[in-house]
């Protein structure tokens, strides 16, 4: 009888294996993406707080900086966390120039031109997207 039970325990395993693993294979996925997300993102803000207010660091030198090539960083940056290179650059940029203005040392364009950006009037334009106010407002 224990020989018999033993089987039917090793065909009953081997039936519901096969449709648990799935949730395994799943939850193992979304652990290791969860983990090379944040690896990534520590890494990519790394490189960008070296030299965000440099105007002339671009998606090419952060690719580089990265040591991967342009559509290999695009891809990873898009499926790891949803935005491209260059959103991320620029967001970053943005970023800095808000905690800069909410400082109150300097005047916009100084902000402007510390937080890389090659022209005041872009920098306000794209301020005033990402916030939906202008720069001057948290002087």
């Amino acid at each position: 009888m224990g020989m018999l039970t033993n089987y039917y325990l090793w065909s009953y395993k081997d039936y519901l294996l096969p449709s648990f693993n799935w949730i395994y294979r799943f939850s193992y996925r979304k652990i290791h993406k969860a983990q090379r997300s944040e690896e990534f993102k520590r890494r990519i803000n790394f490189y960008l707080s070296l030299s965000y207010g440099n105007s002339e660091y671009n998606v090419t030198q952060l690719s580089r900086d990265m040591a991967m090539s342009r559509s290999q960083l695009f891809r990873k940056s898009k499926y790891l966390l949803g935005k491209s290179p260059i959103q991320l650059l620029k967001s970053y940029r943005l970023e800095q120039s808000s905690v800069l203005l909410r400082k109150g040392i300097y005047n916009v364009t100084e902000v402007a031109y510390l937080s890389g950006f090659s022209s005041c009037s872009y920098f306000c334009k794209s301020f005033k997207k990402k916030y939906k106010y202008i720069p001057s407002r948290l002087i």
